[in-house]
């Protein structure tokens, strides 16, 4: 969801109880059934599969002292961080 600039529709539609006419949040989130989005889970994880070396290298956890440093080590690990 968080690829598809989904998941800040998927929070809202929790809150105001909406589904919009699909049995769950997370298809109303996708505007999708779970069939549609089958196909781009997989993509998703062929992606990750794909980067795990480099995705095995990210530290555990790590605290930063303001958004521009979280930016930073955002960017020098290629992590997106646009939900857009």
């Amino acid at each position: 969801m968080w690829e598809q600039g989904k998941f800040k529709q998927f929070l809202d539609f929790i809150k105001r109880r909406e589904k919009n006419g699909f049995d769950s949040y997370f298809e109303a989130a996708m505007g999708m059934p779970i069939e549609r989005v089958i196909p781009l889970w997989q993509d998703y994880l062929a992606r990750i599969a794909a980067r795990r070396s480099e995705i095995v290298r990210l530290p555990l956890s790590a605290t930063l002292p303001n958004e521009e440093a979280f930016h930073k080590f955002a960017a020098s690990y290629g992590i997106s961080v646009s939900s857009e």
